[in-house]
C-alpha cells in the first residue's frame, strides 16, 4: 500500500458514511434463523422514508403482485426476508450515490447508463440463478446490482481520476480494469471490496464485488461469483447501459465447470433477460 493514490482512495473509503443504523440492524437480523416478519417490519418502520420506498418497490410492475401490498409484514411474508432486505439495501445504496456527471465521458459513460448496466446485470444474474437452480435468486439479483459499486465510488468521490480512467480506456481501447490499474494503480473491484467491508455487507456480496472478473475455483461463493461474471459479460455484449469501456468481454472458460447451461437455451435466456430488463426499468426509476 505504498502507492500514494491507493492510500488516497483508502482514505476516501474511510471517510464515507456508514450504512444507516436501520439497515445495519436489518442485515444482522437476517443472519438470525429465528427472525420473524414482524421483527423485520418493526426495524424498517423506524425509517419512514425507507418504509415508503420499500412498499413502492414491492408494488412495482417488477414484482407483478396481483393486488396491492399495504404493509411491510405482508410484503415480508409474500416476498421473503431476503427480498425485503435487498430492497432496503438497494434504496440505501442509491441514496448514498445520487447524482453524478450527466455528460457522457470515455466511451459514453454516464451515471444513468451505469445504473442501467447494473440493473441489467442484476436481472440477468437472477434469471441465470433460476436456470441453474441456485438456492437464492434474490441473493444473485443483489450481487449483480452492486457488483460494480467500486466504479460509482470512484466516479463520485474521485471524479477527475475516474474521468482519466474512462478516457484512457476509450483512447487505448482497453478494458476498464486495465485502465484503472494503469492510471491509479487500483481496480474498482478492490475499491468495491473495501467499501463492502466498511459497510459490513454479507460475505457473498463482498465476494461477488471482488472476484466477478477474476474468479477462483476453490473460493467460497464460487457459484454466485460465476453467475455474476456470466451475467455481466452477457449484458455488456448485448449493450445494456455502460460499464465504462467498449471492449467486448470474454467469458472465462472455467465458469462452465460451475454453471451448466445448454447452448441451445441461450436464445431463450437472452429473451428472458430482455423482458426482465424492461420490467426492471420502472424498478430503477423508483429506486433512483
Amino acid at each position: 500500500m505504498d502507492n500514494p493514490q491507493v492510500k488516497r482512495i483508502l482514505l476516501k473509503i474511510k471517510q464515507l458514511p456508514t450504512l444507516p443504523q436501520v439497515l445495519s440492524q436489518l442485515i444482522d437480523l437476517m443472519e438470525d434463523p429465528d427472525a420473524s416478519a414482524s421483527e423485520v417490519s418493526r426495524i424498517i418502520s423506524k425509517d419512514q422514508s425507507l418504509m415508503t420506498r420499500v412498499l413502492k418497490l414491492v408494488n412495482s410492475p417488477f414484482y407483478g403482485m396481483p393486488k396491492r401490498i399495504a404493509t411491510l409484514s405482508q410484503a415480508t411474508v409474500i416476498l421473503g426476508f431476503k427480498t425485503v432486505k435487498n430492497l432496503a439495501l438497494t434504496t440505501a445504496i442509491f441514496d448514498q450515490f445520487q447524482g453524478g456527471n450527466g455528460k457522457p465521458r470515455g466511451a459514453g459513460f454516464t451515471r444513468e447508463r451505469f445504473w442501467q448496466h447494473s440493473i441489467a446485470c442484476a436481472v440477468a444474474s437472477k434469471i441465470i440463478s433460476e436456470k441453474i437452480h441456485y438456492d437464492c435468486p434474490e441473493e444473485a439479483f443483489m450481487a449483480g446490482l452492486i457488483h460494480d459499486i467500486g466504479k460509482v465510488v470512484l466516479d463520485q468521490y474521485m471524479t477527475e481520476d475516474f474521468t482519466r480512467i474512462l478516457d484512457h480506456a476509450a483512447r487505448e481501447n482497453v478494458p476498464i480494469l486495465e485502465a484503472e490499474k494503469q492510471v491509479i494503480g487500483v481496480r474498482h473491484t478492490q475499491v468495491g471490496e473495501w467499501l463492502a467491508e466498511k459497510w459490513n455487507l454479507p460475505g457473498h456480496l463482498v465476494a461477488a464485488i471482488r472476484y466477478h472478473h477474476t474468479l477462483a475455483q476453490q473460493m467460497k461463493y464460487v457459484k454466485l461469483v460465476s453467475i455474476v461474471h456470466l451475467a455481466d459479460a452477457i449484458v455488456r455484449m448485448e449493450g445494456y447501459g455502460n460499464g465504462g469501456d467498449a471492449v467486448t468481454p470474454k467469458i472465462r472458460e472455467e465458469i462452465w465447470q460451475v454453471i451448466s447451461i445448454d447452448p441451445e437455451d441461450m436464445p431463450q435466456l437472452l429473451n428472458e433477460i430482455r423482458l426482465g430488463y424492461e420490467n426492471a426499468k420502472e424498478f430503477l426509476k423508483l429506486v433512483a
